[in-house]
């Protein structure tokens, strides 16, 4: 856990949501966009149920949601980022990495009853599962064993399972850019909250 994550924790500061906002338009457009897609979806959803992320209406939608005097504006920004690092804490925990790496492998035989159950439903599926086999790393591979069962395992392993390690390490990052850019400066501020009355 980052220094700053425990610390955030422990003192549960107090700030406005334009102090947070403020922060937030300064991380980077694509890194505020993957850091803040899944607590944009508990915040957005039941106005917008597009999956797609707006920041600005995300922006927007939470002044009007403190404006609407649904809820103090303290209490939603730290929902906001505790939700964002909790998110990323656990999907950047490098000490589990050879747990998921086993879970996954135990799960293959189940994925591979699953997959084996599916069969291509159109002509899409049927050219995907064509290309697939036709490339020139899988020309040996039998014509009994050219499945769709057997092409969906493939891409498992090599877009889950063989980048799991990376895919840590690049959320790790993520989250430490986080807490360096965003927390860090939270910590600083002295809001109090009857301030705005």
């Amino acid at each position: 856990m980052h220094p700053a994550h425990l610390t955030y924790l422990i003192r549960h500061p107090l700030n406005s949501l334009d102090y947070l906002f403020a922060q937030l338009d300064k991380l980077q457009s694509e890194a505020r966009q993957s850091l803040l897609f899944e607590v944009n979806g508990y915040i957005m959803r039941p106005t917008y149920p597009d999956a797609s992320f707006d920041y600005k209406f995300f922006k927007a939608h939470c002044h009007e949601i403190v404006a609407s005097g649904a809820v103090e504006q303290c209490i939603l920004t730290f929902f906001i980022v505790s939700y964002t690092l909790q998110t990323w804490l656990a999907l950047d925990d490098k000490t589990s990495v050879d747990d998921k790496l086993a879970n996954l492998a135990e799960e293959i035989p189940k994925l591979r009853k699953a997959f084996e159950e599916v069969k291509p439903k159109n002509s899409t599926e049927q050219w995907l599962m064509e290309n697939h086999y036709s490339s020139p790393q899988r020309v040996g591979v039998a014509p009994e064993d050219r499945t769709l069962a057997n092409m969906l395992l493939e891409i498992n392993q090599k877009i889950i399972i063989n980048n799991l390690p990376q895919r840590v390490e690049d959320h790790y990052g993520l989250y430490v850019y986080f807490c360096k850019t965003v927390v860090e400066q939270l910590l600083l501020e002295n809001y109090l909250p009857d301030q705005d009355m």
